[in-house]
């Protein structure tokens, strides 16, 4: 809202307040908001309130005469609507306290084909947060050459254009077609000539003016659209009809359209993060001589229809100039089970260049399909070209057909030369984020620097990074979308009286993918896939559960856990945004306590990677079997996941941990997981070789940290952060126990903060025992009880204290009672290593930065093992700035 209107409106509302207590207000806004004045007449007899006329913006239809409120819709949708209509020749501004509603085709601006403006040109205004709708299939607005459309939403108040019913909230979601689109017509050249007229009598475009300005489209959803006018003609959700490069394109998406999504007739416009979603023909069109360029691009189709994600079409001639040749990097194209499905399809001599394409489809049709002899000749000299792209695709590739090419030219194209870096294969996705072991990770071509500067600087395939999700806040359909509980779960009586809640329960075999949109309850121990180490088992009786960003799956007892067994694997991928929480009942409805735990199991996940008790150990508390010979064992993804209020126990023996890694392997990936509360240990990690980057623990009521049976792994960005309540070792270490059980335990640990309790009574830092072995660096201990920071129990451990397969350096320490023992733990602190007992760490618990280190300097990581980050810091971040906890941690 512009701020003289939120004047406007303050003044409006004092006089609301006024008007109640009687007497006569006058408000006096003028178009200059420092003017405006609220008069009081002299007092006189009370009278009844009356309604205030609202005063609208200068520039607002309203205000010119040129809307007309529809006293029908207001009432049905609750808010004023007014209606637009013909042709509009004067500068207007879309405010967003109203719906805007358009009858019939709206032309913002008569045509002017001249390169400067000219009588009868216009400019449309949108605030963000505005909403205009087309009540039947005539609804269309058209933008003509010479004028412009400034719709600059932002992420939390996109422009919405959509339909009346969408509006009412009666829309189904497989609607299409219920209203016309938005078509922006201008002076950019095409290959059909200056003067084309638009489909659907959509006006007239064409031109010399390859930089013409067509003004700007930021954060504008386009939903529902794409009326079919006739048996030839049905109007795109956006239609870019000559439009020149000087216009602004970012942050689009096209939903539910019944013809195309986007198509481009000719022009130089570009655009930058588009989201096609569910639309019934081709999700990118070009036609006539398109030359623009395009960059993430995210296209998931539905089931109900949906054609080519990309069709591509050339000028049809050598004579017709320019050919198309865009220019198109970074799309994650997901296909449908429709009829028509399918990805690529390049004709009429389209050419282009195509960089960091993923695509994933399941039906028989191909991804890739080059229809005539021009552009298999194009593709054949490299003026059409797809480079540093991946397939997973049923079927990869169409036959050849044109004359004088060979029926694999197609396959030929992608995979021909070394130097494209274009794959096949299992691309590990989480619905379209690619998985944190994901192939299209890191082998992306920079498009910045090869190709262009329009591009932003990338190194990966596809549309996302897998950490940072482009669409949150600002599209619709993709997120908290799920409406019926997906297959592999019931749906059961909602948690919170409101949302969605879909049960899990017993044995999950193939993939089931849990989406936003629901909660996911856990009834009794929930076993991810048979055990396929098991003698009689097979792979097809495994596994694998997809959790999706912003999901949250609840115990509601200590009976209520997720165990993955061996063979099977889980993908909970959430994002910075919207983690991934395991959580109890009591959390989900908002009745917890900030001190309670062990109100549900927790999450188990058993692997083969080697232990040192056998091929087949049984998991305490009967989470099944773990173990084996595969160092690299893949067990899936855990990426932004918060585990919270866990760790009940079952009897006296056994306590369940947050997370039990049980002989996990090396290829799972772990990255930015917490464990809060829970009233057994943080992590534990019983043998195996897993990794973890981006630890945080907090508020755990025994060791934050534990390993035993010969855990082999490395972790590296911990934060530990003990309550008052509880807690004991920060890290407690256990080897295999006997010189006989190999392998012992040996993990290397680096850039630790730990923040101990004075209260708590078992509060202590790090406990070696039973002769394990192991490296740690650029450890800050700030600990606060009488407890020893640093103790190593048994005599194997203190042996490997003096041959150095125990070492702790660059650490710094800040401890009531240092070291436990007689001298053995003081001394293998100060070998050699540049440790310090720094008085006055003090870590801030804000913002985990300690005000002193001392003289300590650290270890660069990156030189001890690939695994590592570069760090010339010591403890878990490297400054104030070094927020990676922040946003996605629960309790901090």
């Amino acid at each position: 809202m512009q701020l003289k209107d939120l004047f406007k409106l303050s003044a409006i509302t004092a006089a609301l307040v006024l008007a109640g207590c009687g007497g006569d207000i006058k408000i006096d806004a003028t178009e200059d908001a420092e003017n405006i004045v609220v008069k009081n007449p002299e007092p006189s007899e009370p009278t009844e309130p009356t309604d205030p006329v609202v005063e609208y913006p200068a520039e607002s239809p309203i205000t010119k005469g040129l809307a007309t409120r529809d006293a029908a819709l207001s009432d049905r949708l609750g808010k004023e609507v007014y209606t637009v209509e013909g042709t509009i020749t004067e500068e207007i501004y879309f405010h967003n306290d109203v719906v805007w509603a358009l009858n019939g085709a709206v032309f913002i601006g008569q045509d002017s084909a001249e390169g400067t403006v000219t009588e009868g040109t216009s400019v449309l205004s949108i605030q963000a947060g505005t909403t205009v709708i087309g009540k039947s299939g005539a609804d269309v607005l058209v933008v003509s050459r010479g004028s412009r459309i400034e719709a600059a939403g932002t992420a939390a108040d996109p422009i919405v254009f959509t339909s009346f019913q969408d509006a009412e909230g009666t829309v189904d979601p497989a609607d299409s077609g219920l209203w016309g689109g938005l078509v922006i017509n201008g002076r950019a050249p095409n290959s059909k000539g200056d003067n084309v007229p638009g489909e659907a009598n959509t006006g007239t475009y064409g031109g010399d003016i390859a930089d013409d300005n067509s003004g700007t489209l930021r954060y504008v959803q386009v939903r529902f659209a794409g009326f079919k006018v006739d048996g030839e003609n049905e109007l795109n959700g956006i239609a870019f009809q000559s439009v020149g490069s000087a216009t602004t394109v970012e942050y689009i998406q096209v939903h539910n359209n019944s013809d195309d999504g986007v198509e481009f007739f000719g022009g130089t416009v570009n655009a930058k993060y588009v989201v096609l979603t569910g639309n019934q023909d081709d999700s990118m069109d070009w036609t006539q001589g398109w030359t623009g360029k395009v960059q993430h691009v995210y296209i998931k189709q539905n089931n109900e229809g949906g054609d080519h994600g990309f069709e591509g079409d050339g000028s049809g001639s050598a004579d017709s100039t320019p050919n198309s040749m865009p220019q198109i990097a970074n799309i994650t194209f997901l296909g449908g089970t429709g009829e028509k499905s399918n990805g690529m399809d390049i004709r009429k001599g389209s050419q282009g260049a195509f960089y960091n394409f993923a695509f994933k489809a399941t039906n028989d049709n191909a991804c890739l399909d080059i229809d005539d002899a021009d552009a298999l000749g194009y593709a054949a000299d490299g003026s059409l070209d797809i480079q540093y792209s991946f397939l997973e695709c049923a079927n990869n590739y169409a036959e050849a057909k044109a004359d004088g090419f060979d029926a694999t030219a197609i396959q030929t194209w992608f995979e021909g030369t070394d130097t494209d870096m274009n794959r096949t294969g299992a691309a590990q996705l989480v619905n379209y984020m690619p998985a944190p072991s994901s192939p299209l990770l890191g082998t992306g071509l920079n498009v910045a620097n090869e190709v262009d500067s329009f591009f932003d600087e990338v190194n990966y395939v596809g549309a996302f990074d897998g950490e940072n999700d482009w669409t949150l806040g600002w599209t619709y359909g993709i997120h908290n979308t799920v409406s019926q509980c997906p297959s592999g779960t019931v749906e059961v009586a909602s948690v919170d009286g409101s949302t969605l809640t879909c049960a899990i329960s017993g044995t999950v075999k193939g993939e089931v993918t849990l989406s936003p949109g629901a909660h996911y309850q856990l009834s009794g121990a929930v076993f991810v896939g048979d055990d396929t180490a098991t003698e009689g088992y097979t792979s097809a009786d495994a596994g694998v559960l997809n959790i999706e960003p912003g999901v949250t799956v609840f115990g509601q007892s200590g009976a209520d856990y997720l165990v993955v067994s061996r063979g099977s694997q889980i993908n909970a991928v959430g994002t910075a945004q919207a983690p991934v929480v395991m959580t109890s009942y009591s959390d989900v409805i908002g009745t917890v306590a900030a001190d309670d735990s062990g109100l549900w199991g927790g999450l188990i996940i058993n692997g083969q990677a080697p232990n040192s008790k056998g091929a087949n150990v049984p998991g305490e508390a009967n989470t099944g079997t773990y173990g084996g010979d595969i160092a690299d064992d893949n067990s899936g993804a855990l990426k932004y996941l918060q585990v919270k209020f866990a760790g009940f126990k079952v009897d006296g023996e056994n306590e369940l941990n947050g997370i039990a890694f049980q002989s996990v392997g090396s290829a799972t990936e772990v990255d930015y997981i917490q464990v809060h509360n829970n009233s057994d240990d943080g992590v534990e990690f019983f043998g195996g070789s897993v990794n973890v980057k981006h630890l945080v623990l907090t508020g755990n009521q025994d060791d934050s940290l534990d390993w035993t049976q010969g855990w082999t792994g490395k972790v590296q960005h911990v934060l530990i952060k003990q309550n008052d309540v509880g807690g004991d070792h920060a890290f407690e270490g256990d080897g295999s126990g006997s010189a006989d059980s190999t392998p012992n335990s040996m993990p290397t640990i680096a850039n630790v903060t730990y923040i101990g309790s004075a209260v708590a009574a078992k509060s202590n830092g790090m406990d070696i025992r039973k002769g394990s072995q192991g490296h740690f660096y650029n450890f800050v201990f700030d600990a606060k009880s009488e407890n020893s920071c640093l103790d190593i129990d048994d005599a194997d451990a203190k042996s490997y204290a003096l041959d150095g397969s125990l070492s702790l350096q660059t650490s710094a320490i800040d401890c009531v009672k240092p070291f436990a023992g007689e001298g053995e733990v003081e001394a293998w602190f100060n070998m050699p290593g540049n440790n310090e007992q720094v008085s006055g760490i003090m870590v801030d618990e804000a913002t985990f930065v300690p005000a002193s280190t001392g003289t300590v300097t650290a270890t660069d990581m990156s030189t001890v093992d690939a695994f590592f980050d570069a760090t010339d810091y010591i403890g878990g971040v490297r400054d104030a700035s070094d927020e990676w906890w922040k946003g996605w941690t629960a309790g901090l």
